[in-house]
């Protein structure tokens, strides 16, 4: 376990709740085709399409980021929890999958988006 992280989330937060209210923001824009450049606290994050999509394939489209993100929540989750409980965790590994409902997203089907995540 990090010891940074322990000391900060057992202390700071545990002991000021206060500290834990903050905004996300993310701001993204448009390049050539579908290719995005999301700026997120300083750092960019490319976002594209494969080429079924019509997109170049230069980086991970939306969903992908989505799932990845949504894995990296319930981890950075499990470590935090760890920490409060006084659990000793020696390891995550989590993973979802998405079906897309690409009909909906197409105006193929009435269901826009995505089906379900397991």
């Amino acid at each position: 376990m990090s010891t940074k992280f322990s000391i900060y989330f057992s202390i700071n937060l545990k002991n000021d709740p206060e500290q834990a209210k903050t905004i996300f923001e993310a701001n993204a824009v448009l390049g050539e085709n579908l290719k995005v450049i999301t700026e997120i606290r300083g750092l960019d994050l490319k976002i594209d399409e494969p080429p079924v999509l019509g997109g170049s394939n230069t980086a991970l489209n939306p969903v992908k980021f989505n799932l990845a993100s949504l894995c990296a929540r319930q981890a950075i989750m499990y470590r935090a929890l760890s920490v409060l409980k006084e659990v000793k965790l020696y390891g995550i590994n989590v993973n979802v999958k998405g079906h897309p409902g690409l009909n909906g997203f197409l105006g193929l089907d009435r269901m826009p988006g995505t089906v379900f995540i397991r």
